[in-house]
């Protein structure tokens, strides 16, 4: 197999950059979807590379409100 058959991948320092990458590139777009039921009726729930970024955003803020920044468990 020659090395021209392969994709062209990027290459990122650390998971933030991937994270901020992908919105940059993707924002809009749907990254998940979660399904769920609730009295037997059963729904989707979309979330865009956006909203993960805010998500993500958001329980870093929340781990370093918490004093728990440097810390491992």
């Amino acid at each position: 197999m020659s090395k021209d058959s392969f994709y062209e991948a990027s290459e990122f320092n650390n998971i933030k950059e991937l994270f901020y990458n992908s919105v940059n590139k993707f924002g809009d777009n749907v990254a998940f979807v979660t399904k769920y039921k609730i009295n037997n009726e059963v729904k989707y729930e979309n979330k865009t590379y956006k909203a993960v970024l805010d998500d993500v955003n958001a329980l870093g803020t929340k781990l370093f409100d918490m004093n728990l920044n440097n810390k491992r468990y």
